[in-house]
């Protein structure tokens, strides 16, 4: 592997672990709903990651920049997503005042395959309705997406860059599931919906404003 490629992957495990919509949406499934589902947000997380890295390897950015109104069309859904997702979570902190429920109480007997499923969505929407994960990953991958670079370069670097993402956010989920044993799981639990809700609705404004104009 030559140094650009390894560069690449190190830069991608640098900047992964910074806080962001996919770090809140794997924390608040893993506190809320237990390692299981918040293992699925993760998985969620990661194929999204999947879709931009490939995307970059592939060129996809000449066409983004041939067509700037899809950069726009995904500006606008993923605004539209994350401020309904925030909205909701915040009126699940504001309901569950003194009716939080335990990340304990959640066995595996108790998590069925829709609560999974969607927490694979959640994920999933949350990182590929965010056009800043496109415009990093064309410039990360922008020294090792020339025609000058062996297919397998290139391809090494696409498994490292998902491995990376996959290991992290896996990871992430563990130690949430870990920290959700704690006694104050059910306070953390409560506030985890105010923070990640008002985080969601914040930055879905912002990818709104920006795909129409305002700054």
């Amino acid at each position: 592997m030559t140094f650009s490629a390894l560069a690449v992957i190190l830069i991608y495990a640098v900047a992964v672990p910074l806080p962001g919509p996919s770090f809140v949406a794997v924390s608040r499934a893993t506190i809320a709903n237990g390692r299981m589902v918040g293992a699925c947000a993760a998985l969620g997380v990661t194929l999204a990651a999947a879709i931009y890295a490939v995307s970059a390897l592939l060129g996809i950015s000449v066409l983004l920049t041939a067509f700037p109104w899809v950069i726009t069309m995904i500006q606008i859904g993923g605004g539209i997503y994350l401020i309904t997702l925030g909205a909701a979570l915040l009126r699940s902190h504001f309901r569950a005042a003194d009716n939080t429920l335990e990340p304990s109480q959640h066995s595996r007997s108790n998590i069925d395959t829709a609560r999974l499923k969607d927490a694979l969505s959640k994920g999933f929407a949350v990182t590929i309705g965010n056009p800043k994960m496109a415009v990093f990953f064309f410039g990360l991958f922008a020294p090792v997406a020339g025609q000058a670079v062996p297919t397998e370069i290139r391809l090494m670097v696409l498994l490292g860059i998902i491995a990376v993402d996959l290991i992290y956010h896996q990871l992430l989920a563990q130690f949430m599931a870990f920290m959700a044993q704690s006694d104050g799981a059910r306070h953390l639990t409560y506030w985890l919906d105010a923070v990640a809700g008002a985080l969601m609705a914040i930055f879905g404004g912002g990818l709104l404003f920006s795909a129409i104009g305002i700054t």
